[in-house]
C-alpha cells in the first residue's frame, strides 16, 4: 500500500523546476500506465477480477470495497530494478494503491537471461551448489515454492561490469509463469 498525495504547496514548490523530472511519484506512474491504453487493452479486467478479487483488500483509507476500487495494469518505468507488471486497484478518490498483484518480473532482459542459463561452463562448474536452496521468494503469479523453482548462476554482461554495475550470484526462474523470481547478487562490480 503506497499512498502519495501532494498538497497544493508541494505542487507549487516544484512547478517550473527540475525536481519533476528527477522526482515521479508512484501516483503519477500510476496515472501514466493508466492513461496509456495500449498497455491497458492488452489486458483483460474481466479476467483480472476473476482471478484477483477474492484476494483484494479495501482501501485502507476510506473503506471502499474492491468492487468500488478503479483496475489497471501497472508496469514499471524501464529503469526500475527489477522492473515489474501486474494487476493494481487503486481509490481513486484518496489517491491510494491499494493491492499490486505482479504478474511479470525482470531483473535483466530475457535474452541476456537465457544466455546465461544455457552457459554450460558456469552451470556445470556450479551445478552441485544449484541444488542447494538459495532463496526464500516464491513464484508471485503461481506461487511455487523456491524448491520448485529453476535456479542457476547468473552474471551480467561484461558491459555492466565495465559500468561499474556488474552483477553475479544466483537467479530463481518459475518456468511455468516464465517469470524471474529471485536474484541473489553474490558479487558486484
Amino acid at each position: 500500500m503506497w499512498p502519495f498525495k501532494r498538497s497544493k504547496k508541494d505542487k507549487k514548490k516544484y512547478t517550473n523546476s527540475i525536481v519533476p523530472l528527477l522526482f515521479v511519484s508512484r501516483w503519477e506512474e500510476i496515472a501514466h500506465c493508466r492513461a496509456d491504453q495500449n498497455l491497458q487493452n492488452l489486458h483483460s479486467i474481466e479476467d483480472a477480477k476473476q482471478k484477483y478479487l477474492s484476494a483484494c483488500s479495501p482501501c485502507p483509507v476510506c473503506g471502499k470495497s474492491a468492487v468500488q476500487l478503479s483496475w489497471l495494469y501497472y508496469l514499471d518505468p524501464e529503469n526500475r530494478w527489477p522492473m515489474q507488471g501486474g494487476w493494481m486497484t487503486v481509490c481513486d478518490q484518496d489517491e491510494v494503491e491499494v493491492d499490486f498483484f505482479v504478474e511479470q518480473q525482470e531483473f535483466y532482459s530475457w535474452e541476456i537471461v537465457e544466455t546465461e542459463r544455457n552457459n554450460t561452463i558456469n552451470q556445470t562448474q556450479l551445478k552441485s551448489e544449484s541444488e542447494t536452496l538459495r532463496g526464500s521468494m516464491s513464484c508471485p503469479k503461481c506461487k511455487r515454492t523456491p524448491q520448485q523453482l529453476s535456479w542457476f548462476w547468473f552474471h551480467s554482461p561484461q558491459k555492466d561490469w565495465e559500468a561499474l554495475a556488474g552483477r553475479a550470484g544466483w537467479m530463481s526462474i518459475c518456468d511455468v509463469c516464465h517469470i524471474q523470481v529471485e536474484f541473489l547478487p553474490a558479487l558486484m562490480s
